[in-house]
């Protein structure tokens, strides 16, 4: 199964779009006119396993054109059914990090970066049982949201970068290429992964820069398609200018994650 949305093409400008695939639900926001916004930059390519083994997202979030968001978006689809056969492997993830800075740092890459106008921010996350992987160039933002991770204070997958991109300005065109990747072991019981833009976090109020808040909204015992509206709903009321979008899914982990040695259970 696979979404594929560009804001170039459905802005939703004061307007929040609220749609799912599978187990994922992706929710739109395309900024207020009266704060002054006219374009939505953003963009997003989900995947998910027909047999609910694994999601995949692409999370796009371009400036001063939409063409890096598009062009980036049409490179990975046009390795789709490579893309898809890792995705099935019992080594995906050992393999996704360099299928993607192979694919960023190729010639025809490259080439293709001069002639565009300007750059976008990317997060890409897979989920396959127990375990996650995130690759992220430039500030957005991923999550996994679990009542014990909540009480530790962790909540964010990935660190918000301000100066890496991949476009015409480019952290892959660096002598040292730029970017975060990491893997992680869920926790028993559900967990909630949310993908974000940053136009959800830069509001006048920064009311969801607030992890707790994000958590409190996100994590419910109410459909997920409610919650991501109301989340991008707050923006809209908060006037917020920059375009914003959510994909979030649940996974229900059966199995312990690791506990140290001396945990003693009460």
């Amino acid at each position: 199964m696979k979404h594929h949305w560009l804001g170039k093409d459905n802005l939703y400008l004061n307007e929040v779009h609220v749609t799912s695939i599978g187990q994922v639900t992706i929710g739109c926001y395309g900024g207020h006119t009266g704060a002054g916004s006219c374009k939505n930059e953003d963009g997003v390519l989900v995947l998910v396993d027909p047999k609910g083994e694994w999601v995949f997202t692409l999370l796009l979030d371009a400036h001063c054109s939409a063409e890096s968001a598009e062009w980036l978006m049409e490179a990975v689809e046009q390795k789709q059914e490579q893309l898809l056969a890792l995705l099935h492997s019992e080594d995906a993830f050992a393999k996704l990090e360099s299928f993607f800075v192979d694919l960023f740092q190729s010639e025809s890459s490259k080439e293709a970066y001069h002639s565009m106008r300007g750059e976008t921010a990317c997060v890409l996350v897979y989920q396959r049982g127990q375990y996650i992987w995130w690759l992220s160039v430039g500030d957005c933002s991923a999550y996994v949201l679990h009542p014990e991770l909540k009480r530790l204070g962790q909540v964010a997958l990935n660190q918000r970068q301000f100066f890496e991109w991949v476009g015409h300005v480019n952290s892959f065109s660096l002598p040292v290429p730029c970017y975060t990747v990491g893997r992680r072991q869920l926790r028993k019981g559900r967990n909630e992964i949310v993908v974000l833009t940053d136009g959800v976090l830069d509001t006048e109020d920064n009311y969801f820069e607030n992890p707790n808040h994000l958590y409190k909204a996100l994590y419910q015992e109410r459909p997920a398609s409610a919650c991501v509206d109301e989340v991008l709903q707050h923006v809209y009321r908060a006037s917020g200018k920059d375009s914003a979008t959510i994909v979030c899914w649940s996974y229900n982990s059966e199995e312990e994650g690791l506990i140290p040695s001396d945990f003693i259970q009460k």
